[in-house]
């Protein structure tokens, strides 16, 4: 009786302390995970804000798309350079649309971008020769379709955390950052005159938007003298920036102000947001539109 009483107790004892155990366990386990999340926590954000990672991590994430609209051919083109050795050279992304109503639009549409690609690489830190480059292709088209034909261009070059623009016409690049839309680029149009002289005068801008020849280009590829317009320092970009490349087929259906609320945490996703968005607003008169969608984060984790 005296055994069965101390091995009853002996067995109580042991239950009670692996019942007590249990609970200090796992609340061991729960503390353990929290300071494991904690410490992973605080150094993902020490490498993501090291100067080491800005500068040689944050890439590009891109997709795209180019569809004809109520157009009877497409005379929209684009260029993505090679991924291969971005460090070195960093990426190219171009639209071009052709000039509407002339008859070689598509086939200088296709020249810009083809020959944009055969000058790929180019000097990132040198915005003045890359400039030069894009002049005399302007004038190669003239020389040969002596205005019978003309497109516009809308260029980004992006290495590491900083962008060049080049742009000509009225095509777009537009930063969305914090969940608004800035158009990066001055658009070459006879809007952008009409309201440069209305605002001059004090004079309110509403009917400059209503004008007939508003859209009508004054500059473009093709031109006997194109201006290129460019940035002359490169613009600072940041993890989770968005640019955006495109004909304005893309901005006629969408307002600009409008394109953050398409955007997906993948650039993929967003362009097919985009693209179906024009594509099932069926207006009558739509342009082509093509985008290149280009999202800006850390490849770490």
């Amino acid at each position: 009786m005296e055994i069965l009483t101390y091995l009853f107790d002996i067995d109580f004892k042991l239950g009670l302390a692996v019942y007590i155990m249990i609970p200090v366990f796992l609340a061991g386990v729960i503390e353990f995970c929290y300071f494991l999340d904690n410490y992973l926590t605080t150094y993902r954000k020490q490498i993501v804000n090291s100067d080491v990672l800005t500068k040689r991590q944050l890439m590009c994430r891109i997709a795209y798309f180019s569809e004809k609209g109520a157009r009877k051919r497409q005379e929209d083109s684009y260029y993505i350079s090679p991924m291969t050795d971005v460090s070195e050279n960093g990426i190219v992304a171009v639209v071009s649309d052709g000039i509407g109503g002339l008859k070689y639009g598509d086939d200088v549409s296709k020249y810009v971008t083809d020959r944009i690609a055969e000058s790929f690489p180019l000097v990132f830190e040198d915005t003045e020769i890359n400039s030069t480059i894009l002049r005399g292709i302007s004038r190669e088209i003239y020389n040969k379709y002596k205005l019978k034909g003309g497109a516009t261009l809308a260029m980004v070059h992006i290495k590491d955390d900083y962008m060049n623009i080049y742009c000509c016409g009225d095509s777009n690049v537009i930063l969305i950052r914090d969940g608004k839309a800035i158009m990066l680029n001055t658009k070459q149009n006879y809007l952008s005159v009409l309201v440069g002289k209305l605002a001059s005068n004090g004079e309110v801008t509403k009917s400059a938007y209503l004008d007939k020849d508003a859209k009508a280009l004054i500059d473009f590829m093709g031109n006997s003298y194109s201006r290129v317009n460019r940035t002359f320092r490169p613009i600072r970009i940041f993890e989770g920036d968005y640019i955006i490349v495109s004909s304005d087929g893309l901005t006629d259906a969408i307002p600009m102000e409008k394109l953050p609320e398409y955007l997906n945490k993948q650039s993929v996703y967003s362009a097919e947001r985009l693209k179906f968005s024009v594509r099932s607003s069926k207006r009558p008169n739509q342009d082509n539109y093509t985008a290149i969608i280009i999202k800006m984060e850390f490849d770490i984790f």
